[in-house]
């Protein structure tokens, strides 16, 4: 019984074990003084970016995993690659089309040893063909202010949370995770929703 009492006792207290080894200025910094009005993680993240390719799988399980009043986002950053800034207004239009997922399938499978083979709007709109967007809703949601609105913060975010990195990962508006810091997925987690707490 006894033995009982201690496993349960281990049990309850591992999560604040967990949480007490994570400490700022090592696993995540403090980029913002006051936080969302809800949980949310925005994964910043790049087409041109190899990293952001392997993490793909991790972002997903990641997601699958979180607490239900937890929202997880992505947003892409415009200061890598040739292309970087078309292809934030691209993100946003296949976020409005509802096809992010397939886009982003595409064009990370495109990414290679020499970057992206985009170089212009009729190689986005390729792409977009190839899932089942034609021109003409391509061209309405392109023109869009929903589409503006999407890009315009998508930057602005990426300049007020200094990211300079990617993939980065942005707790609630305030905490920006220091990813050299973790070593498992589920150390991942475990911080993730340890910060989405936080006020």
């Amino acid at each position: 019984m006894k033995k009982l009492m201690i496993a349960a006792l281990v049990f309850c207290l591992s999560p604040w074990v967990q949480a007490a080894s994570f400490k700022e200025g090592t696993h995540y910094e403090v980029v913002n003084s006051q936080a969302s009005a809800s949980p949310e993680i925005v994964e910043f993240f790049s087409y041109y970016c190899p990293a952001c390719k392997n993490f793909e799988g991790a972002a997903a399980q990641i997601e699958q995993n979180l607490p239900d009043n937890v929202a997880f986002k992505k947003s892409h950053v415009k200061f890598l690659g040739d292309y970087g800034a078309e292809l934030v207004r691209a993100y946003a239009v296949a976020k409005s089309l509802k096809v992010e997922e397939e886009f982003s399938q595409v064009v990370f499978s495109m990414l290679g040893g020499h970057g992206l083979p985009i170089k212009s709007e009729d190689d986005l709109r390729k792409i977009f063909l190839s899932i089942g967007i034609d021109n003409d809703q391509y061209d309405s949601a392109n023109k869009s202010f929903i589409v503006s609105g999407m890009t315009t913060k998508m930057n602005k975010d990426a300049e007020k949370f200094d990211i300079r990195r990617t993939p980065s990962l942005l707790v609630n508006e305030k905490y920006l995770v220091t990813l050299s810091s973790i070593t498992t997925i589920d150390e991942l987690q475990d911080l993730l929703v340890y910060l989405s707490k936080n006020p």
